[in-house]
C-alpha cells in the first residue's frame, strides 16, 4: 500500500490533520514537518543495478519517515470508521498495511469504504472472504 498513497492528497491530509491538533501536537511545528514530508516523499532517489530512478508514485519508499507517513495516512481515514463500526468489531489490529479483525457474526458486514480517494486506481484493498 504505502507506493499506493497518492502524495499531494495525503500531505494535505496529514498537514490538515497537525492543524487542526496543534494544542494536542504543540511542540510539533506543523509546517516544517508538512514541508520535510514533502521534499522526502516528491524527491526519492533510488539506485537498482546502476542506474538512478525517481520515484513518481507513492510514499518514499526506504525512507526512515516512510512507516509514519503511511501510519498517519491511513489512521486519518480509519479512525471515522473504526469509530462507525466499533461496536461490531470484536478485534481489530493494524500495522502499517496489514489488518486484522473479527466482526461479530451476529450483525451483517457492512460494505466499507475502499479507501479510493488514497489509491491509485487499480488498487483495491478490500476484498470480503
Amino acid at each position: 500500500m504505502y507506493s499506493n498513497l497518492r502524495t499531494q492528497k495525503a500531505l494535505r491530509e496529514i498537514a490538515q490533520y497537525l492543524h487542526q491538533r496543534e494544542k494536542r501536537f504543540s511542540s510539533i511545528p506543523a509546517d516544517a514537518l508538512t514541508a520535510a514530508l514533502s521534499i522526502v516523499m516528491q524527491n526519492n532517489v533510488f539506485q537498482f543495478g546502476d542506474t538512478y530512478w525517481l520515484q513518481l508514485i507513492g510514499t518514499a519508499m526506504g525512507t526512515p519517515s516512510a512507516p509514519a507517513y503511511a501510519n498517519l495516512a491511513y489512521a486519518i481515514h480509519e479512525n471515522p470508521i473504526m469509530k462507525k463500526y466499533a461496536g461490531n468489531l470484536v478485534c481489530y489490529k493494524r500495522y502499517i498495511d496489514d489488518i486484522f479483525g473479527i466482526w461479530d457474526h451476529g450483525t451483517d458486514f457492512p460494505r466499507l469504504p475502499r479507501y479510493r480517494h488514497l489509491h491509485q486506481r487499480n488498487v483495491h484493498p478490500y476484498h470480503p472472504i
